[in-house]
C-alpha cells in the first residue's frame, strides 16, 4: 500500500513539475526523495527546472547539499521564499539626497525633485532596465550593457556615462560602481574599490558603503573591501546592503544579520536596503518594515 502511495505521489509531484506553477510539485518530490534516494537525480532536475536563475549552474553536490539539510516543510518554505524573491522587480526606484527617479515600464525614466546638477535631466533616456542614484548623481543601464549618467560630476562618479558591457550598476553617496560581463568591477567617483575586488569571483551583487564596497557570491557568501562592514555571520545570504558603515544581509530562510549599531528579530525578509541611519526590509507578505536608530 506505501509503494502505491508513493506512486501516486510521484506521479502527482511529475504533472506539476510540468505545470505552470512547477515550484508546487517540488515539495511532493523532495519528501519521496527523503525516502528513497533513488529519486536523487530527478529531484535534481526538478530544482533547476522550478528555480533556474539560482540553481542552472550549480553543480549536482551543492544541490544536494542544500536539499539535505532540510525537512519537507522546511523545503516548502524555502522554495516558496525563492520564488518570491525571483518574481521582485531591481533597480525600478532610486533614491538621493533630495531626487527620486523611477524606471517605468516603457524603458524611459522619469525623475523628480532637486534638479541642481541635473540628477533630474532624464527625459531623454530611452531602452533603461536598471536605474540608481546617487547623493546628487542618477545614473542607467540600458538594455545593450550601455552606461548613461547624469549629474553631480565633481568626484567623476558621472565618467561611468558611456561604458559598456555592463552588467550591474550600483550608486554611493558619490560613486558609482560597475559589474561587466566578465565579472571585473569598475569605479568612478570618490573611491576606487577595483584593486581590492581583484579576487572577486562570481558576484552577484554589489552595495557600496560609505568607505567600503560590498559583495555577494553567488555561493551566499559576503565580501567587502572594508572587514569592519561584516562578521563571520554573512553566510549562507541571498541578498546583502551596506550603507554608512555597516551592512545587513538576508538568509535563505528568510532571517537577518547586519553588523549595525541595533539587532533585530525581523523574519519572512525577501530583500533589504540600507541607508546610513537605518534600513529597511520587505516582507513576504508584501510590508516593508524599517529599522531606524535615528
Amino acid at each position: 500500500m506505501h509503494a502505491l502511495y508513493c506512486e501516486i505521489r510521484l506521479n502527482e509531484a511529475r504533472t506539476l513539475l510540468t505545470s505552470d506553477t512547477p515550484e508546487n510539485g517540488l515539495p511532493i518530490l523532495v519528501a519521496l526523495w527523503n525516502e528513497d534516494e533513488t529519486l536523487t537525480d530527478e529531484v535534481i532536475a526538478a530544482e533547476r527546472l522550478c528555480y533556474p536563475y539560482l540553481y542552472a549552474d550549480q553543480d549536482d553536490a551543492y544541490i544536494l547539499e542544500q536539499l539535505r539539510s532540510l525537512n519537507a516543510e522546511q523545503a516548502s518554505r524555502k522554495n516558496a521564499f525563492e520564488r518570491a524573491r525571483e518574481q521582485l522587480p531591481s533597480g525600478v526606484l532610486a533614491v538621493g539626497s533630495a531626487h527620486t527617479a523611477a524606471l517605468r515600464a516603457d524603458g524611459t525614466v522619469l525623475a523628480a525633485g532637486d534638479n541642481t546638477y541635473g540628477q533630474c535631466d532624464v527625459s531623454d533616456w530611452t531602452e533603461i532596465v536598471a536605474i540608481t542614484a546617487g547623493a546628487y548623481h542618477t545614473v542607467g543601464l540600458k538594455a545593450d550593457g550601455t552606461v548613461v549618467a547624469t549629474g553631480d560630476n565633481s568626484r567623476g562618479q558621472c565618467d561611468a556615462d558611456g561604458e559598456k558591457d555592463v552588467v550591474e550598476i550600483e550608486a554611493g553617496a558619490m560613486d558609482t560602481v560597475l559589474r561587466k560581463t566578465d565579472g571585473s568591477i569598475v569605479c568612478f567617483g570618490a573611491h576606487d574599490y577595483a584593486p581590492k575586488t581583484a579576487n572577486w569571483t562570481d558576484i552577484v551583487r554589489l552595495s557600496p558603503a560609505a568607505y567600503g564596497l560590498v559583495g555577494l557570491a553567488s555561493d551566499g557568501t559576503a565580501m567587502t573591501t572594508e572587514v569592519s562592514l561584516l562578521s563571520p555571520a554573512f553566510r549562507g545570504l541571498v541578498d546583502v546592503s551596506a550603507a554608512g558603515d555597516y551592512a545587513v544581509g538576508v538568509t535563505e530562510d528568510g532571517g537577518l544579520v547586519t553588523s549595525a549599531p541595533i539587532q533585530t528579530d525581523l523574519t519572512d525578509v525577501l530583500c533589504v536596503d540600507a541607508a546610513s541611519t537605518g534600513f529597511f526590509a520587505l516582507t513576504v507578505d508584501g510590508s516593508v518594515r524599517a529599522v531606524l536608530w535615528e
